[in-house]
């Protein structure tokens, strides 16, 4: 492999490959990285203004209980949802040598499996009624599955990905998502109670469909290949058992609360769950979707590797410390003026669970490494250590009802870190002293920021909780804004690549080849 950054991941030049495929990617490594980070953070905040307003919405037209459902339902489909990508859209854009059959097979061993799983999720659905006593979940259940019938867009997303075409991925993210939005709230508002939380995820997936092969424009036109597909299942088994663990784990906490506590308080819960996961959304899931392919092309080159991982980490925890900070300072007036009076019992749950988030923040970039460095198997066996960590905080956590498991879940997020971390840190030889000298500067920014916005929140106890929630995220946006240019100036001027155009080096140079400085931003 060669190590230069204007060296695009992998070579197109093989026949039969959708046409964004054929020929190299134009423009350096580190300014393909810089756009697609632009792409998807601005993307993701618009999402997330979608997302927030549509909830607003929503929870004046549902109930808790309406939530509790579809979250119940939510349970089952996302652990079908794992079964069907099989690690087979990260094999897509690790894969060296990438042809027209290893594609061919990807697709049809993803439409195949998806085809299964609608039958089984079908299947499911007497029983998972039955089990939680709620007959409701019958019609929800067999709604859901049909986002596996539609299941064929994931190779071409992964194409796109790997072609590092995140400005038409956040597009169609927009117009998918808007689409599946207006369908919920068009349902809830007829009447349609929980079905118009499980319509909304179904049109979604039809409508990325339709996208995502008008963009690619590739069908499988060859036989799959056996020797390809255990090539794939080798490499996503790994991914998917990891997954498989880890969700299985996440979801643990709901069906507990659904179960043994009421499906209300798992409304209540699922509604903290969903605020508490908007700075991960929005930093590092989409930041790791970008840096994964560019991790791939540097799984050759540690110390590349190493730099690219602790600005993906700093990035992620620049953005994401604040919010944290604000969702759990603003809690009581965002919780009203989001959801309404009714969802009171969604504020303690909130302030808990944003204790875990800058761990989170942290343990959520490390799956891109292992993945990218082919260490799928080491990332499961921790994953199974993680699991029974998880497991054990639960089952003491339950025992003072959905509070106590809001607290476990952030008891087992801080030692999962541990667990994953320290291997992670090994494969990369980087020492733990390098990561904390990463972070202490925003987290010195985050600290005052949660000072500044506690002294408004103090200042507007008698406020109505609109004025108070725009003053309290004002002084925050100003106070963090300020730590921030003052602490992470560099980082912030290399994000933008504002460092690198500064320290190009002129045209005249024979090979065009980038500095390391430039290699590593």
């Amino acid at each position: 492999m060669t190590n230069g950054a204007d060296v695009a991941p992998v070579a197109h030049v093989r026949s039969g490959l959708p046409r964004v495929l054929q020929g190299d990617v134009d423009g350096a490594m580190a300014g393909r990285v810089r756009r697609g980070v632009a792409w998807t953070a601005g993307t993701r905040f618009a999402l997330q203004l979608l997302q927030v307003g549509a909830t607003a919405v929503l929870a004046r037209l549902l109930s808790p209980a309406d939530y509790g459902l579809a979250a119940l339902v939510a349970v089952v489909t996302g652990l079908a949802a794992i079964l069907v990508d099989l690690g087979i859209p990260a094999s897509v854009i690790q894969r060296r040598g990438l042809d027209e059959r290893f594609l061919s097979t990807a697709f049809w061993m993803n439409a195949g499996v998806g085809l299964v799983l609608a039958g089984v999720v079908c299947a499911s659905a007497v029983p998972i009624a039955e089990v939680f006593d709620e007959p409701q979940l019958v019609g929800l259940v067999l709604l859901s599955s049909l986002t596996f019938v539609l299941s064929l867009n994931a190779v071409h997303v992964a194409v796109l990905q790997r072609a590092f075409e995140f400005g038409r991925i956040s597009r169609m993210s927009l117009v998918t998502t808007t689409s599946g939005l207006a369908v919920s709230i068009a349902a809830a508002a007829a009447g349609m109670g929980p079905v118009s939380l499980v319509l909304g995820p179904v049109a979604e997936r039809l409508v990325s469909v339709i996208q995502v092969w008008a963009a690619v424009r590739w069908v499988p036109r060859v036989r799959p290949s056996r020797a390809d597909a255990r090539d794939i299942w080798t490499f996503g088994r790994g991914i998917t058992g990891t997954n498989l663990l880890s969700y299985s784990v996440g979801s643990a906490d709901r069906v507990i609360i659904g179960g043994v506590v009421t499906v209300s308080a798992l409304g209540y819960y699922n509604r903290a769950g969903n605020l508490m996961q908007l700075p991960i959304q929005q930093t590092t899931r989409s930041l790791a979707g970008v840096f994964f392919p560019a991790l791939s092309a540097m799984a050759d080159d540690v110390p590349r590797m190493r730099s690219a991982w602790l600005r993906l980490l700093r990035a992620s925890w620049i953005v994401g410390v604040p919010v944290a900070v604000g969702l759990a300072l603003t809690a009581p007036v965002l919780v009203e003026v989001l959801y309404g009076e009714g969802w009171g019992p969604v504020v303690p749950l909130l302030v808990v669970l944003s204790a875990g988030i800058p761990f989170l923040l942290v343990n959520s970039t490390t799956s891109p490494v292992y993945q990218a460095l082919g260490r799928t198997g080491l990332q499961f066996r921790l994953g199974l250590i993680n699991a029974v960590v998880a497991l054990a905080a639960l089952a003491v956590g339950v025992r003072w009802g959905v509070q106590g498991v809001a607290v476990a879940w952030v008891v087992r997020t801080v030692l999962g870190l541990a667990v994953t971390l320290v291997p992670m840190l090994r494969l990369l030889d980087l020492r733990l002293a390098k990561v904390l000298g990463a972070l202490w500067r925003t987290a010195i920014g985050g600290a005052a920021t949660a000072a500044a916005v506690w002294g408004v929140v103090v200042a507007t106890h008698d406020q109505p909780a609109w004025v108070a929630l725009a003053l309290q995220v004002a002084a925050g946006v100003v106070v963090y804004g300020a730590a921030a240019w003052l602490l992470e100036r560099r980082t912030l001027r290399e994000l933008l690549g504002r460092v690198a155009r500064r320290k190009r080096v002129p045209a005249a140079r024979p090979d065009d080849a980038p500095t390391t400085k430039e290699a590593d931003a």
